[in-house]
C-alpha cells in the first residue's frame, strides 16, 4: 500500500506503514511523522513526502531509540515518537548537531543554553552511574565558582559566554566539548528507556535534571567509594554541591592512578570513585 492510503492515526493504531518504498505521493501520515522528527532535533523539512532524507531521519532515529534501524515507520516506531514529541527530553534538549555546529567555537561565542551544552556534557563524561554525574556536576560547578583562569577562560575574551561556557569551553578540559564527540553531539536519549520512562534514556533525563539543578543553584548529593592510595575501598563519601568547594577534577580510574604515582594527588580531600571498576569516574583536587 501507499504511504498516502495512511494517516497517523493509522499507523499508531497498527494499520498501516510509512516508508520510502510507500512511493511519493502527498501522506498526511508522512508530514506527521517529519514535523515531529523535526520537532526533536532532526534535519529535515516536512513536505509530506517520503524521500530518501526522511528515509535516513527514521533511520536515525531508531539508532537513536536502539530498534531496528530499517527505516519502516510502524506501530513500534510511530509509538515511539508519538511518546517523545511532547517531551522536553527530546524537544529542549540534546537535539542532534553537526560537526561543524558543536566544539569549543561553538560553545565559547554563546551559541548554547547552559542547561543544554551541560546536559551533553555531563552525560557524554559518564553514561553509566548516576552519582558519577553528579560529582561531575560538582566539579563544574567548583571550577565556574573559581572564576580561575586554570579553569574556565576569561570573559574578556569570550564575552558572549555565560560562566558555564566558559567552563566547558576551556582548552583542553573536556574532551567531550570536541567537535568529533558523538556522545555529546548526538546524544541517544532514548537507548535505555523503555515505555514506563516515556522512552527517554534515565542516563539522559538525569544528566539533563542535574543539568537544570546546576544552573538554578538547587543543592544535590553524589555518594562514591573513598580512594586510599590507588585503592578504590567499600567506605562510602557522599558530597553536597551546596557545601563541597575541594573537587577541581574528574577523571577515569586510570588518570587518576597515573596522577597518584606522579604525586599529584592531594590527599587531604579525599578521592572519590564511583564504582568499583576499572574504568569509574574519580573526583580528587590535584597539587
Amino acid at each position: 500500500m501507499a504511504n498516502s492510503d495512511y494517516s497517523w492515526s493509522d499507523v499508531l493504531a497498527g494499520n498501516g506503514t510509512l516508508s520510502i518504498n510507500g512511493g511519493l505521493a502527498y501522506s498526511s501520515g508522512v508530514l506527521s511523522l517529519q514535523t515531529f522528527l523535526h520537532n526533536i532535533g532532526y534535519n529535515i523539512t516536512p513536505d509530506g513526502q517520503f524521500g530518501n532524507g526522511t528515509d535516513t531521519a527514521v533511520k536515525q532515529f531508531q539508532n537513536e531509540l536502539g530498534i531496528t534501524e530499517d527505516g519502516i515507520v510502524g506501530v513500534g516506531t510511530a509509538t515511539r515518537l508519538n511518546t517523545v514529541r511532547s517531551s522536553q527530553y527530546y524537544t529542549v534538549y540534546g537535539k542532534r548537531l553537526t560537526t561543524s555546529q558543536w566544539g569549543q567555537s561553538n560553545i565559547l561565542v554563546g551559541n548554547f543554553t547552559d542547561t543544554n551544552l551541560l546536559s551533553r556534557i555531563i552525560f557524554a563524561e559518564d553514561m553509566n552511574s548516576l552519582d558519577a554525574q553528579k560529582g561531575i556536576a560538582i566539579v563544574i560547578k567548583k571550577r565556574k565558582n573559581s572564576n580561575s583562569s586554570l579553569y574556565m577562560e576569561s570573559s574578556s575574551s569570550y564575552p558572549n559566554a555565560s560562566a558555564w561556557a566558559r567552563v566547558i569551553g576551556k582548552s583542553g578540559a573536556y574532551s567531550t566539548a570536541n567537535s568529533g564527540n558523538t556522545n555529546a553531539r548526538t546524544p541517544r536519549r532514548g537507548l535505555r528507556g523503555y515505555s514506563s520512562d516515556g522512552y527517554v534514556d534515565p542516563y539522559w533525563k538525569h544528566a539533563c535534571d542535574t543539568a537544570i539543578s546546576l544552573v538554578n543553584g538547587s543543592s544535590f548529593s553524589a555518594t562514591g567509594k573513598k580512594i586510599v592510595g590507588t585503592t578504590i575501598t567499600n567506605t562510602n563519601v557522599t558530597v553536597s554541591s551546596g557545601t563541597s568547594d575541594a573537587y577541581y577534577y574528574q577523571c577515569n580510574f586510570t588518570a587518576y592512578t597515573s596522577w597518584y604515582n606522579s604525586g599529584l594527588i592531594d590527599t587531604s580531600v579525599v578521592p572519590i570513585a564511583f564504582t568499583s571498576q576499572g574504568g569509574t569516574t574519580v573526583i580528587c583536587k590535584r597539587i
